[in-house]
């Protein structure tokens, strides 16, 4: 009888801590069959065809797991890397932008330098928000892709460019930061991020050999999620430079202000986002980016079909123009199941600026399924 007694405790025990704690494994599988033509002045540069990364969402796949401490405290992480499925590389590449996925290649969508998605650890609590450290998911990427502003695929020529643009002006998507998010009350939360940088944030030496680094990122993000309403605005400060070992680091800096939103009318859902921003580059040579994006989505039963377009220009005041982008692209999407989705899409991204690739165009079909 006591050892059943004891038996009963130790099982009772472990429920408890199950029960207390969880991790998830998760992850996206996205492969398509897809078609790519750059042309130059009307003239093809690069053609391309064949399997390759989908275009629905990035591939990935991930763990992330919580524990509740008690008292309403729980301690979480996140650990997600990014795939590239027809690549023999798998988990050591990753597609990252819209151009075609040919290693080797002078431009290629696939990335071998940042396949880490995101690595965090966290306290969160209902009353007091959650505070994150790690590499992270900047604001900048929230409002841009992740809260689902773009109607398109990025992943594809006529939604990749207008979004995301001056992202790089404030030092991209992803980066080790500190983070605080607050408790949402009425629909509204705030996430503010400090000292975002892909490693430290400041590195001072003697030594001449160094590079020394200043790449300090402050970032300020409201959000509001009501019904059928949903809307983002962040501001970033990203202060960068870098020079020889003992040498005076003279620094420049981003800045780039978002606006994203969508509303769901039924019928129809129209969402768009609206970049503001500048490089800060010393010298005369500092470069301001606009854009702008719309897009809708019609979803019937199993179906739903998508159209986007959007503009985008750079200005330097020693240059004149030297970007000016208009895309567009429209897609049909079909659930198989919550999980699996069958997709179509066809874009087509424009730059009238003199150099580079004035035209790109993209179709492909494919199959994205989540776990």
């Amino acid at each position: 009888m006591k050892k059943s007694l004891i038996a009963l405790a130790a099982l009772a025990v472990v429920s408890a801590a199950s029960a207390q704690s969880s991790v998830t494994v998760y992850g996206v599988a996205d492969v398509g069959f897809k078609t790519q033509t750059y042309k130059d002045g009307g003239v093809t540069t690069a053609k391309a065809t064949g399997v390759a990364d989908g275009a629905m969402a990035g591939q990935r796949f991930g763990f992330k797991g919580t524990e509740d401490l008690g008292g309403g405290l729980k301690a979480n992480f996140v650990i997600e890397q990014g795939l590239s499925m027809t690549s023999q590389g798998l988990t050591n590449a990753r597609t990252s932008t819209s151009a075609p996925q040919v290693d080797g290649a002078t431009t290629t969508g696939r990335s071998a330098t940042s396949i880490n998605r995101q690595s965090y650890v966290g306290l969160s609590s209902d009353k007091m928000g959650e505070i994150r450290l790690g590499y992270q998911y900047t604001n900048v990427y929230e409002v841009s892709t992740l809260s689902g502003f773009n109607t398109g695929a990025e992943g594809v020529n006529g939604a990749d460019a207008a979004h995301t643009y001056g992202n790089a002006a404030v030092g991209g998507t992803r980066a080790n930061a500190v983070t605080y998010i607050t408790p949402t009350i009425s629909g509204f939360s705030a996430q503010l991020q400090y000292g975002a940088a892909t490693s430290l944030s400041t590195f001072e030496s003697t030594v001449t050999s160094d590079t020394q680094v200043h790449a300090t990122r402050t970032s300020g993000m409201l959000s509001y999620a009501n019904g059928p309403m949903k809307a983002k605005v962040a501001y970033t400060n990203y202060k960068n430079g870098t020079a020889a070992g003992g040498s005076a680091i003279v620094d420049k800096t981003g800045t780039l202000t978002q606006v994203g939103a969508s509303y769901d009318l039924g019928p129809v859902i129209v969402s768009g986002t609206y970049n503001n921003g500048e490089d800060g580059a010393l010298g005369g040579l500092n470069k301001t980016f606009k854009a702008q994006q719309f897009g809708v989505k019609v979803p019937y039963g199993a179906w739903a079909f998508l159209a986007t377009m959007g503009t985008a220009k750079t200005t330097s005041v020693t240059a004149g123009i030297s970007e000016d982008i208009k895309q567009s692209q429209l897609a049909v999407q079909y659930s198989l199941s919550k999980r699996t989705t069958l997709y179509a899409y066809n874009g087509t991204t424009k730059d009238s600026a003199v150099g580079g690739i004035d035209k790109k165009i993209s179709t492909v079909a494919g199959i994205n399924h989540t776990f």
